[in-house]
């Protein structure tokens, strides 16, 4: 690597952890495409979407917690997480707590979909509790389809995406606080509306055209 003439990293943040091992290494900062819907969500429904595999570093636990929470107060919402099953363990710990807080049926894991622009159009929340991510492109997805997004304030990929209180909200990853994000936005459809038309209008920056042009510029210049 540190012989290569240019490094590309997902984000701006991560420039400066590659320059600390390679400090004379020119670093560029592309994104991944986020997909520009022409659809979007209508945010009047009651469910809290996720969409990442089944995994500890995704934290589902996390959101399972949090629900518990709410779920009195708000008996007609529920949470779907869609994604890969990649560890049959974790999985039946996860639904076993699912059971304990007797969320069956209002909190969900149907597993891998090729639908998620559908499933998207029926979200009025995007629940992004993850850990690392390197750059989250079901939460670009997500915001794309204007839906707000509440996300965890110590992963870099997702709060340097997500601006606390204007396209979503930011949180310590704590059930208690994950769930007071999940209950501002659950509680004032109008919160919703306003922080995914900001969400929306800020993923025109990842769009198809600009990602590309970056990459072009790069290469012309390199050859």
């Amino acid at each position: 690597m540190g012989s290569s003439d240019v490094l590309q990293v997902l984000i701006p943040e991560f420039i400066g952890e590659v320059k600390r091992k390679f400090p004379s290494l020119r670093v560029v900062s592309i994104p991944n495409v986020a997909p520009q819907y022409i659809e979007r969500s209508d945010l009047s429904s009651k469910i809290i979407m996720t969409v990442a595999r089944v995994s500890p570093e995704k934290r589902p636990d996390l959101l399972v917690h949090a629900f518990a929470f709410l779920k009195d107060q708000f008996p007609d919402w529920k949470c779907e997480w869609y994604g890969e099953h990649v560890d049959e363990e974790y999985l039946t710990q996860l639904k076993k707590l699912v059971k304990d807080y007797g969320l069956e049926g209002r909190f969900l894991f149907p597993g891998k979909t090729s639908q998620v622009p559908e499933h998207l159009r029926q979200a009025a929340i995007f629940a992004f509790p993850s850990a690392f991510e390197g750059f989250g492109i079901a939460m670009a997805e997500a915001f794309s389809m204007g839906i707000p997004v509440v996300g965890c304030s110590d992963c870099t990929a997702v709060n340097s995406i997500v601006h606390d209180r204007e396209n979503g909200l930011l949180v310590e990853p704590i059930p208690e606080y994950y769930a007071m994000g999940l209950r501002f936005l659950m509680e004032d459809e109008d919160v919703r509306r306003q922080y995914g038309a900001q969400g929306r209008e800020d993923m025109k920056k990842y769009s198809a055209d600009v990602v590309w042009g970056s990459w072009d510029k790069l290469i012309r210049e390199l050859i």
